[in-house]
């Protein structure tokens, strides 16, 4: 069921104006447009921005047919991904972790809570710094191993690396990655070694914003799971092909 309606009316509720989506050629070819604003009187909140509005249909569509218990998130910012897994996925356990360095780290947190609360969700958002603090925040507030994990921490090879390395350790072996801004920040050389290491499949998602990867078991993936990456991934050797002679 779509969550976009929800997920606005629950940041709108606490004062939030949302500006998600839009089309960079209207705003001077400004890169950040397709992706979540969090505005009050016409300012910024936060320098962290969310996931894009085709992001999150991307959310719903893998989840529609699959339902893990227990889901992470590495860098909650202000939560928008956090809400928008718990509401596409009601009956699992959603845990954002922030580094809660700084007052908007700080900020987004309660409000993510804030927010689960009102909303009657299984959510709940805490300060701890990956990789060090993945393991035992999991360990205390999941209870158990993650099933999915929503990496958008630091966009460095090098911080995607130990991020990976520590959802791995507290992982099922079926767990899905889902990784952001992937092609924005050329990430995917560290996306495929911890696919080709663990000897897992990957896909670039090319068909979002961002350029998001997605790494899962090579089977046994369920089949609704598989239908909703194919048709967010495309063909990466078209749009390569596309990115180097762009149509006239």
């Amino acid at each position: 069921m779509p969550v976009i309606a929800d997920l606005l009316e629950a940041y709108e509720a606490e004062g939030i104006d949302i500006s998600t989506g839009l089309n960079s050629w209207h705003l001077k070819n400004c890169a950040e447009a397709p992706f979540t604003w969090f505005m009050r009187d016409g300012k910024s909140l936060t320098q962290g921005l969310g996931i894009a509005l085709q992001e999150v249909y991307l959310v719903e569509c893998l989840l529609s047919a699959w339902r893990p218990k227990r889901m992470l998130v590495i860098g909650n910012s202000y939560g928008w991904s956090t809400v928008a897994l718990a509401l596409a996925n009601p009956e699992g356990r959603t845990l954002g972790l922030d580094t809660g360095a700084n007052v908007q780290s700080v900020a987004g947190i309660h409000l993510t809570n804030k927010i689960a609360k009102k909303r009657g969700l299984d959510c709940y958002a805490v300060a701890a710094a990956s990789p060090g603090g993945v393991a035992p925040t999991v360990a205390r507030e999941l209870k158990g191993p993650v099933e999915f994990a929503f990496i958008d921490g630091e966009h460095t090879r090098e911080a995607l690396a130990r991020d990976l390395a520590a959802v791995r350790d507290v992982a099922t072996p079926d767990c899905v990655y889902l990784c952001h801004d992937v092609l924005n920040f050329d990430l995917r050389p560290t996306v495929a070694e911890f696919a080709e290491r663990h000897d897992l499949a990957f896909d670039v998602l090319t068909r979002t914003p961002s350029g998001m990867a997605i790494v899962r078991p090579r089977e046994g993936t369920a089949t609704g799971l598989e239908r909703a990456i194919h048709a967010f991934a495309g063909s990466e050797d078209l749009f390569r092909r596309w990115v180097a002679q762009p149509p006239a």
